[in-house]
């Protein structure tokens, strides 16, 4: 029997084998696909459905899934800690509860946003670019002129960094900005809306809270004699409040100025007051 003393190269052959290989590669491909779909961390969030899929970089997995009472994790403590930044804090346990879910609702409703207290992939990702930026809240979007006032009529400065919003106060944050204005300045309502509490307290002194009708409230610190207005008394923008004096815990003759998510120590959260003091400033 004689031996075959070169190697098969049959072209044609050579061709169908090829072809048979990539179809069947192509098969196997399609039938893992499934597999692959619902792998962890695949495909979009079914709570909201035209969310891209996760990326990489999320620290600590916020935004892979849509985060809701009862959630654990590392995701829930960034958030928790992201919602501090916001101006909404609350405790960083890792754990969704009560808590963390009424301080989303109240981020939420601070911008005008669906209030549902759960944080969806698009939501996280909304939420890491206001703090990035250090955005608290929307401005008061298109408001005309005449529905706000500054809050003291008369000269005034913005103090220094340590009378900022968040500026350290012997363990805990500055919840206001501190307004250096002279003793007796009449210290008037910024906008419309109704007297929620009036009283002397410890550290505020003489104060004032009203609650603004655009969903706002807004806290008057230090005034130099008991607030003129009574519980429940509807103001306007420009009502007289009281006088700029240094009741309570002082260093030195002040508006101490707060604006909240509602409501003022009934489940909202102080934010920066400092950009809407200088929107008002230029033009009362």
């Amino acid at each position: 029997m004689q031996k075959l003393t070169r190697p098969f190269s049959d072209p044609y052959a050579v061709a169908v084998g090829c072809a048979l290989g990539v179809l069947l590669a192509a098969a196997v491909l399609i039938a893992a696909a499934p597999a692959f779909a619902h792998a962890p961390g695949g495909g979009s969030d079914p709570d909201h459905p035209r969310s891209a899929p996760a990326k990489r970089s999320s620290p600590m997995g916020f935004g892979r899934r849509t985060l809701r009472r009862g959630s654990r994790g590392a995701d829930v403590r960034y958030l928790q800690g992201l919602l501090g930044r916001l101006g909404h804090r609350t405790a960083v346990d890792g754990m969704y509860g009560r808590g963390t879910e009424s301080r989303v609702r109240s981020w939420e409703r601070s911008v005008d946003g669906r209030v549902d207290g759960r944080v969806t992939p698009g939501q996280a990702s909304e939420m890491r670019r206001r703090a990035a930026v250090g955005a608290r809240v929307e401005p008061i979007a298109d408001a005309p002129t005449r529905d706000y006032v500054f809050p003291v009529k008369g000269p005034h400065s913005y103090g220094t960094s340590v009378n900022r919003f968040g500026a350290p106060r012997g363990g805990r944050s500055h919840q206001g900005h501190d307004i250096m204005a002279r003793a007796g300045l009449p210290v008037v309502s910024v906008t419309a809306g109704r007297v929620s509490a009036v009283g002397s307290n410890g550290g505020a002194g003489n104060y004032a809270v009203v609650q603004g009708d655009d969903r706002r409230d807004y806290a008057y610190y230090h005034l130099q004699s008991r607030a003129v207005v009574t519980r429940g008394q509807r103001v306007s923008a420009g009502t007289p409040l009281g006088r700029v004096g240094c009741t309570g815990s002082c260093s030195g003759d002040h508006l101490h100025f707060e604006m909240w998510t509602p409501h003022w120590w009934d489940g909202g959260s102080p934010f920066d007051p400092l950009p809407y003091l200088r929107q008002w400033d230029a033009y009362s």
